[in-house]
Protein backbone atom coordinates (compact mmCIF):
# COMPACT_ATOMS: atom_id res chain seq x y z
CA UNK A 1 0.00 0.00 0.00
CA UNK A 2 2.82 2.39 0.70
CA UNK A 3 4.60 1.86 -2.93
CA UNK A 4 1.30 2.64 -4.43
CA UNK A 5 1.02 6.16 -2.88
CA UNK A 6 5.02 6.48 -3.15
CA UNK A 7 4.52 5.79 -6.95
CA UNK A 8 1.26 8.61 -7.42
CA UNK A 9 3.95 10.64 -5.79
CA UNK A 10 6.68 10.45 -7.43
CA UNK A 11 4.58 11.95 -10.71
CA UNK A 12 4.90 15.50 -12.00
CA UNK A 13 2.25 17.37 -13.58
CA UNK A 14 2.41 19.42 -16.31
CA UNK A 15 -0.55 21.83 -17.17
CA UNK A 16 -0.61 23.75 -20.12
CA UNK A 17 -0.50 26.77 -18.59
CA UNK A 18 2.91 25.87 -17.51
CA UNK A 19 4.36 26.20 -21.25
CA UNK A 20 1.94 28.76 -22.52
CA UNK A 21 4.15 31.78 -23.16
CA UNK A 22 0.54 34.09 -23.15
CA UNK A 23 0.03 32.99 -19.56
CA UNK A 24 1.70 35.61 -17.14
CA UNK A 25 4.53 34.07 -13.87
CA UNK A 26 1.78 35.07 -11.56
CA UNK A 27 -1.17 32.99 -13.92
CA UNK A 28 0.96 29.33 -13.49
CA UNK A 29 3.75 29.69 -16.23
CA UNK A 30 6.32 27.79 -14.68
CA UNK A 31 9.14 28.31 -17.75
CA UNK A 32 10.98 31.30 -19.48
CA UNK A 33 8.39 33.19 -21.49
CA UNK A 34 11.65 32.89 -24.49
CA UNK A 35 11.12 29.29 -24.26
CA UNK A 36 7.39 29.05 -23.79
CA UNK A 37 4.63 28.27 -27.00
CA UNK A 38 1.94 29.50 -27.28
CA UNK A 39 -1.66 27.67 -26.27
CA UNK A 40 -0.27 24.42 -26.26
CA UNK A 41 -3.00 21.67 -25.60
CA UNK A 42 -3.18 18.58 -23.27
CA UNK A 43 -3.26 16.24 -26.02
CA UNK A 44 -0.35 17.88 -27.69
CA UNK A 45 1.75 17.57 -24.53
CA UNK A 46 0.76 13.90 -23.83
CA UNK A 47 2.03 13.33 -27.49
CA UNK A 48 5.35 14.79 -27.04
CA UNK A 49 5.89 13.44 -23.47
CA UNK A 50 4.54 9.60 -24.56
CA UNK A 51 4.59 9.14 -28.20
CA UNK A 52 8.83 11.42 -28.63
CA UNK A 53 10.37 11.36 -25.24
CA UNK A 54 8.73 7.60 -24.08
CA UNK A 55 8.15 8.80 -20.77
CA UNK A 56 4.85 6.77 -18.78
CA UNK A 57 2.25 9.61 -18.86
CA UNK A 58 -1.44 9.75 -18.33
CA UNK A 59 -3.79 12.36 -19.23
CA UNK A 60 -6.29 13.49 -16.69
CA UNK A 61 -9.32 15.68 -17.32
CA UNK A 62 -8.11 18.29 -14.26
CA UNK A 63 -7.83 22.05 -14.28
CA UNK A 64 -5.12 24.45 -13.28
CA UNK A 65 -6.98 26.29 -9.85
CA UNK A 66 -5.17 29.68 -11.48
CA UNK A 67 -6.30 28.93 -15.41
CA UNK A 68 -10.22 27.51 -15.45
CA UNK A 69 -10.34 28.08 -19.20
CA UNK A 70 -8.29 24.71 -20.30
CA UNK A 71 -9.18 21.12 -19.29
CA UNK A 72 -6.79 18.43 -18.66
CA UNK A 73 -3.16 17.88 -17.19
CA UNK A 74 -0.73 15.31 -17.95
CA UNK A 75 0.87 13.66 -15.29
CA UNK A 76 4.39 12.20 -16.27
CA UNK A 77 6.67 9.35 -14.23
CA UNK A 78 10.45 10.46 -14.41
CA UNK A 79 11.67 7.24 -12.41
CA UNK A 80 10.86 3.92 -12.83
CA UNK A 81 9.54 1.34 -10.28
CA UNK A 82 13.23 1.01 -8.82
CA UNK A 83 14.23 4.72 -8.55
CA UNK A 84 16.04 5.54 -11.19
CA UNK A 85 15.58 8.03 -13.60
CA UNK A 86 14.27 6.95 -17.10
CA UNK A 87 16.12 9.45 -19.27
CA UNK A 88 19.03 11.33 -17.48
CA UNK A 89 18.74 14.58 -19.02
CA UNK A 90 15.32 15.19 -17.71
CA UNK A 91 15.80 14.33 -14.36
CA UNK A 92 13.36 17.72 -13.04
CA UNK A 93 10.47 18.52 -13.94
CA UNK A 94 11.70 21.81 -14.95
CA UNK A 95 14.08 20.25 -17.60
CA UNK A 96 10.97 17.99 -18.89
CA UNK A 97 8.76 21.15 -18.91
CA UNK A 98 11.75 23.24 -21.45
CA UNK A 99 12.37 19.71 -23.40
CA UNK A 100 8.27 19.30 -24.08
CA UNK A 101 8.13 23.53 -25.24
CA UNK A 102 11.35 22.76 -27.61
CA UNK A 103 9.46 19.95 -28.70
CA UNK A 104 5.50 21.66 -28.78
CA UNK A 105 6.21 23.82 -32.16
CA UNK A 106 7.08 20.24 -34.42
CA UNK A 107 4.07 18.81 -32.97
CA UNK A 108 1.90 17.97 -36.42
CA UNK A 109 -1.13 19.96 -35.07
CA UNK A 110 0.89 22.73 -34.57
CA UNK A 111 2.70 23.29 -37.94
CA UNK A 112 1.76 25.82 -39.72
CA UNK A 113 0.74 27.97 -37.35
CA UNK A 114 3.92 29.63 -35.42
CA UNK A 115 7.09 30.83 -37.47
CA UNK A 116 6.74 33.57 -40.04
CA UNK A 117 6.03 36.78 -39.21
CA UNK A 118 3.94 36.13 -36.14
CA UNK A 119 0.98 38.77 -37.83
CA UNK A 120 -1.39 35.65 -38.18
CA UNK A 121 -1.74 35.29 -33.66
CA UNK A 122 -2.80 38.84 -33.64
CA UNK A 123 -4.93 39.05 -36.31
CA UNK A 124 -7.83 37.01 -34.59
CA UNK A 125 -7.95 38.64 -31.85
CA UNK A 126 -8.01 42.14 -33.86
CA UNK A 127 -10.91 40.83 -35.49
CA UNK A 128 -12.87 39.96 -32.84
CA UNK A 129 -11.46 36.61 -31.35
CA UNK A 130 -12.20 34.08 -28.77
CA UNK A 131 -10.84 36.72 -26.29
CA UNK A 132 -12.66 39.98 -27.35
CA UNK A 133 -16.06 41.40 -26.46
CA UNK A 134 -18.29 42.86 -28.97
CA UNK A 135 -18.33 46.57 -28.90
CA UNK A 136 -20.81 48.04 -26.58
CA UNK A 137 -23.16 51.38 -27.60
CA UNK A 138 -22.51 53.86 -25.36
CA UNK A 139 -25.33 55.23 -23.42
CA UNK A 140 -26.76 58.89 -24.29
CA UNK A 141 -26.60 59.95 -20.99
CA UNK A 142 -29.87 61.96 -21.22
CA UNK A 143 -32.90 61.73 -18.91
CA UNK A 144 -34.67 58.35 -18.77
CA UNK A 145 -38.69 58.32 -20.07
CA UNK A 146 -40.98 57.11 -18.04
Amino acid sequence: MATASAGEDSRICIYPCYLNSTVSASKGRKIPKDKAVENPTTPQIFDIVHKILKLPAEMQRTRHPKDWKYLGRVRVSLKDDNGSYIKEELCSRKALMIKVAELLPKHPSREGKEGGSGSSSQEPAAAGGVGSLPARKKPSGGKKKK
